[in-house]
């Protein structure tokens, strides 16, 4: 059901981008009625959370990716997937068709606090715990089983490349934006002390180094003509950015991660 709501939701946006109002009107109103059935169906009236048979975590994610919960309910449903994870000792638990919606949810949701805690793990169900088996590539399931009979180079659990291109690193277009018209330069640290990121765009490359020095944050940028670009540092002070390349930094005092 929120695959369907996904669908007609990209092709209301598509239809809308391209001019063609009846088409974007008639896939609007179809997403609205899986919404209103979703919720019907899914959603208690007395908590708002989504029913489920043991972790909130994937259809949750996937609702809320899929704009087929009220607006007024987002939070609550981000801090039950919070909850469940916390109580898992930060273990997730979508597999691969959910892992990029629980990715994109508590990253849009402002809680990449919370990635770098499930992504810093070691041990069963990790990609700490895959990298101890020694394998340099990813394998089909997350626990890495290796019997010969299942892949040991997949593509299934990939989906944390976004966060790290779009997240970590920080680069991503911003709302509404088409084409990377326009962009964001966002890096969240979290823990770790460094990164360097790097996306081709079609408008040309946009690059986003940073690293934590002492009590200060560096964050060099390097953005193509003919986009328009604005940094979000770790604070949330924003910066509008011009072509070429430019350094900011803040006191580590003012960051909130």
């Amino acid at each position: 059901t929120a695959t369907w709501g996904l669908c007609a939701q990209a092709v209301s946006s598509a239809a809308q981008v391209l001019g063609r109002a009846e088409d974007a009107k008639t896939y609007r109103e179809l997403h609205a009625r899986i919404a209103a059935d979703f919720q019907r169906r899914f959603q208690d009236p007395a908590t708002r959370k989504l029913r489920h048979h043991g972790s909130p975590q994937c259809a949750t994610a996937m609702a809320l990716c899929a704009g087929l919960v009220p607006v007024a309910d987002r939070a609550l449903l981000v801090e039950d997937i919070i909850a469940d994870l916390e109580t898992r000792g930060w273990q997730q638990t979508p597999g691969d068709v959910g892992h990029v919606y629980f990715i994109r949810a508590l990253a849009e949701a402002g809680r990449s606090d919370v990635l770098h805690r499930v992504y810093s793990r070691t041990g069963l169900g990790s990609y700490g715990g895959i990298l101890a088996k020694g394998l340099t590539s990813l394998p089909e399931t997350w626990d890495a089983i290796m019997d010969g009979r299942q892949s040991l180079n997949h593509c299934m659990l990939g989906h944390v490349m976004e966060w790290y291109y779009g997240y970590v690193g920080g680069i991503r277009q911003a709302t509404n934006s088409v084409g990377w018209r326009e962009i964001l330069v966002a890096p969240n640290p979290g823990p770790l002390t460094s990164a360097e990121t790097a996306v081709q765009t079609p408008r040309g490359r946009v690059v986003s180094r940073w690293r934590k020095d002492g009590a200060t944050f560096h964050l060099e940028v390097e953005v193509p003509n003919g986009m328009e670009a604005t940094a979000i540092l770790p604070s949330g002070s924003r910066k509008i950015l011009r072509a070429g390349k430019q350094d900011l930094e803040e006191s580590m005092s003012t960051t909130a991660n």
